[in-house]
């Protein structure tokens, strides 16, 4: 039931304040230029352009401030953590299926791996997942990366000060069918609520060969649906209070009816 009443919570906020967190007005975000002008070669000002928009491209820096402490104290480990960053960026792209690979679930356990072990891997994780499906020239493509978003959020959330970003993502109206039946907005609400779970490192690899596989596992769309009454003596709010039911079609109680039965 928390999970329901924190996304509920979450769908009022952004609906109410949703032009707060546009992904672009994060404030850790690389200024584009500065982000660009780190690949020496090419155009910095195209680059610039799509920061936040699909590229063919491997990712050439991470997108966010959060290593530029660490790139002048520990030059050796920046690079290192910033790898894990870009490597992020490519799994993504494979599994996506814009760029190829012949070790998928070996990429897959690499991402879970970096993410569980570098807390700066993770934002920038899920603002690569915004930035691919975003102007994707290829929209057949889009829908592969949902179930691999719902595993990323069903095992680490982002850091503290992005979450209502990707909130507000996960609500665009271009996203949210999608999103809802991979609940999405469930998961991330029980990620940052749960903390990662480092337990998930052990999935294996011949585990990884199937995402759905694993996410029937991981994920129990009971969590989302709507409660059951009959303990409470309450009386069941009919079909149409609600939107559609996490457990059916994947969207959360009605916002402005919720007190009415969670309260």
């Amino acid at each position: 039931r928390a999970v329901r009443v924190m996304v509920s919570r979450k769908d009022l906020l952004i609906e109410e304040k949703g032009d707060q967190f546009l992904l672009h007005k994060y404030p850790k975000l690389k200024e584009p230029l500065v982000w660009a002008k780190e690949k020496w070669w090419g155009s910095s000002e195209k680059r610039a352009a799509k920061m936040l928009r699909f590229q063919w491209e491997s990712l050439h820096a991470p997108l966010t401030t959060e290593l530029n402490a660490l790139r002048e104290t520990d030059r050796r480990t920046y690079k290192t953590v910033a790898r894990k960053v870009t490597a992020c960026f490519e799994t993504i792209q494979k599994y996506m299926g814009q760029r190829n690979t012949s070790r998928m679930p070996q990429r897959i356990k690499e991402l879970i791996a970096d993410a569980l072990g570098t807390e700066q891997v993770r934002t920038n994780c899920y603002i690569s997942f915004i930035k691919q499906c975003t102007e994707n020239p290829d929209s057949e493509k889009v829908p592969r990366v949902w179930e691999l978003l719902a595993l990323c959020l069903s095992i680490f959330p982002p850091s503290e000060d992005f979450e209502d970003y990707l909130e507000a993502w996960l609500r665009n109206p271009n996203i949210k069918e999608n999103g809802d039946k991979h609940h999405l907005r469930g998961l991330l609400r029980s990620a940052v609520y749960s903390g990662a779970d480092t337990k998930a490192a052990s999935i294996s690899m011949d585990e990884l060969q199937n995402l759905q596989q694993v996410l029937s596992q991981r994920v129990d769309p009971m969590r989302f649906a709507r409660p059951k009454y009959a303990k409470s003596g309450k009386s069941a709010p009919s079909w149409t209070d609600l939107t559609k039911s996490y457990h059916q079609k994947g969207a959360a109680l009605n916002a402005k009816n919720v007190e009415k039965y969670v309260g």
